[in-house]
């Protein structure tokens, strides 16, 4: 087990089994749409056995092609063998890599819907003034003739629950999740960080959703145009 505890517990491994007393689970298909960020690094360095990949724009618009095309690789038998029935053992140190990079893409894709708000704000730009954008901020609300631009319950990221000021569709920030796969490398047959992820949006985030403003200007701030589109 790859996946921090926190997330793992959530993940609902199997259709309709879901008992925790969360109000929400992890769907599998989610993280192993995720996967593919590395996997696709790894496809372009030809360290897979065979070539397979998925287009950028099917991680958020099509996960079920995701999940086929993983299923795909991982019956290869250079990836993985039975074991215990419909059980598989993987024996790709390629692949092996790529989900160490998994393991940190949940909680990198909840800061980057975290702290992107707050990034694109320190340009001079106002997120919230977007009608897709919903705020959470219960005074305000109270006394705000419309109350369409604002949310009674606190938004919160979807794996690892943080609690945020904004609610808004996470195909705004689709691109810059699959951005991530530019701090990986291929080294030694193995897919890894070549920076750490987490510092570099500390350091340089802000600068990058000052970037950003024109693609989401170019869009008009339509999600879909931007997590759909190539």
């Amino acid at each position: 087990m790859r996946l921090p505890s926190e997330i793992a517990k959530r993940v609902e491994w199997k259709s309709n089994e879901w008992e925790s007393s969360e109000s929400k689970p992890i769907k599998v298909r989610d993280l192993l749409a995720l996967c593919w960020i590395p996997l696709n690094k790894a496809n372009e360095e030809g360290l897979l056995p065979i070539d397979i990949s998925v287009t950028p724009q099917n991680i958020y618009r099509n996960k079920g092609e995701c999940s086929k095309q993983f299923d795909k690789l991982m019956l290869n038998d250079e990836v993985s063998l039975p074991n215990d029935g419909p059980t598989h053992e993987s024996i790709n140190e390629t692949v092996a890599s790529c989900f160490d990079i998994l393991a940190d893409l949940p909680r990198l894709y909840d800061k980057i819907y975290a702290d992107f708000p707050e990034a694109y704000n320190s340009n001079g730009y106002r997120f919230g003034s977007n009608s897709i954008v919903k705020i959470y901020d219960p005074l305000k609300r109270e006394s705000a003739k419309d109350k369409n631009a604002y949310v009674a319950a606190q938004p919160v990221t979807p794996f690892t629950s943080i609690r945020v000021g904004y609610r808004y569709p996470d195909g705004l920030i689709m691109p810059l999740v699959y951005g991530l796969k530019g701090l990986m490398k291929a080294e030694g047959g193995r897919v890894i960080w070549a920076t750490d992820p987490f510092d570099f949006l500390d350091e340089y985030f802000r600068d990058i959703a000052g970037a950003y403003r024109l693609v989401l200007d170019m869009a008009r701030f339509d999600p879909q145009k931007l997590a759909k589109s190539g």
